[in-house]
C-alpha cells in the first residue's frame, strides 16, 4: 500500500520524497522477520529486533541516496536522539553496502557534486558562515514544527481521510499548476540541480518547497521528507550564498546537509552525507554547520517515533 500510495503522490504532482517508503519497507521486513522468529522459535529477541530494524533502514536509505556510510549511521541515530546503537553497526554497514551495490548494478542515479570553490577564511566569512548555519537550524526546525502541527491539527485529524485527500488534492494540483507550472512538485531534485548549476534561484524557492511538501504530506499523501529537505536546504544555502558573498554552491552544499541535521536530529549522518556527496574537502565546514544545526534546532523531529531520552545540551 505504501509503495502504491507513494507512486500515486508523484503521479499527481505531490511535493514529497520517496525515501519514506524505502525506509518503511526495510524496517517492516526486518520487523516481520523478528516477529516470525519470536513466534516459531519462542525467543525474546528485543535487542535483535532493534538491530534488524536499523539494518532495514540502512539498506533503504543507502539504496536510494548512494551514501552507505551515512545510511549506516543514520539508521543508528534515528531511533533515539543523541544515542547511537553500536550493536547494529556491522549488520547495518553490511546492509548499506549491499543495497548500494545493488543500486549501482541496476544503474540507479545518485546525486554527487564535488565542491571546488571555498570561501576565504577571514573573520567576515566566518561570521557569515556561522549566521548561515544558525539560519539552517531554524529552517529545519520550522519544517519539522509546521509539518507536525499541520498533521496533528484537530480540524485535519477529524476530516474524513478520503474527502481530505480528494479535495486537498484538487487544491494542491491547482496551486502547483498556478505557481511556476510545477516547479515545486515532485521530489525537489529539479531545485537541487538549479542550486548547483548557477541557474536562476528565487529567494522564496525554499519557502514554497517547504509549504508544498507540508501541505502534500499533511493532507494524507504518502512519500518522504528527506529529498524535499535537501532541496529546501540547497535553495536556502544558494540564496544566502549570494546575499552573504560566499560561493553559492559551497553554501548550498552546507544547507543541503545542515537543514537535514536540524529537522531529523541526526548530526553524524548529516555530516557523513555531505562528505560522501560533496567531497572530503567539505569535512571541516560540514562538521561545524551540522553540529550547530543539530544543537540549535530543539528536540522536534520529522520522525514522530524518534525517542528523546536525553537533552541535546
Amino acid at each position: 500500500f505504501s509503495i502504491v500510495s507513494t507512486w500515486a503522490t508523484h503521479l499527481f504532482g505531490g511535493s514529497a520524497g520517496r525515501e519514506g517508503v524505502a525506509v518503511q519497507i526495510g524496517a517492516t521486513v526486518a520487523n516481520t522477520i523478528t516477529i516470525y522468529v519470536e513466534r516459531k522459535i519462542k525467543l525474546n529477541i528485543n535487542d535483535l529486533k532493534k538491530i534488524l530494524i536499523s539494518t532495514g533502514i540502512s539498506a533503504g536509505f543507502s539504496g536510494l541516496f548512494g551514501t552507505p556510510f551515512a545510511a549506516t549511521i543514520f539508521s543508528l541515530e534515528i531511533l533515539n536522539m543523541g544515542v547511537v546503537e553500536y550493536k547494529a553497526l556491522f549488520p547495518a554497514f553490511l546492509a548499506a553496502y549491499t543495497a548500494f551495490g545493488v543500486s549501482e548494478y541496476f544503474e540507479m542515479k545518485h546525486f554527487h557534486f564535488i565542491i571546488e570553490e571555498f570561501p576565504k577564511s577571514d573573520m567576515r566569512n566566518i561570521t557569515m558562515f556561522i549566521m548561515a548555519s544558525f539560519i539552517f537550524a531554524v529552517a529545519g526546525y520550522c519544517f519539522a514544527f509546521f509539518l507536525k502541527k499541520f498533521k496533528k491539527n484537530k480540524y485535519m485529524v477529524n476530516l474524513d481521510p478520503i474527502k481530505k485527500i480528494f479535495f486537498g488534492g484538487i487544491i494542491l494540483a491547482f496551486l502547483i499548476w498556478l505557481v511556476y507550472g510545477g516547479r515545486y512538485s515532485g521530489l525537489g531534485t529539479n531545485l537541487i540541480d538549479i542550486a548547483f548549476s548557477k541557474e536562476k534561484l528565487y529567494s522564496y524557492d525554499w519557502i514554497l518547497k517547504m509549504f508544498f511538501t507540508i501541505f502534500t504530506l499533511g493532507i494524507g499523501f504518502q512519500g518522504g521528507e528527506v529529498t524535499p529537505i535537501f532541496a529546501i536546504g540547497a535553495c536556502l544555502g544558494g540564496i544566502l550564498g549570494s546575499w552573504f558573498g560566499i560561493p553559492v554552491e559551497f553554501l548550498a552544499a552546507v544547507g543541503y546537509c545542515a537543514v537535514f541535521a536540524s529537522s531529523t536530529n541526526t548530526f553524524l549522518a548529516s555530516f557523513l552525507i555531505g562528505i560522501e556527496i560533496f567531497g572530503y574537502n567539505m569535512a571541516g565546514y560540514l562538521f561545524v554547520a551540522c553540529a550547530m544545526a543539530y544543537l540549535f534546532s530543539g528536540e522536534i523531529s520529522i520522525y514522530e517515533g524518534q525517542k528523546k531520552e536525553h537533552l541535546k545540551i
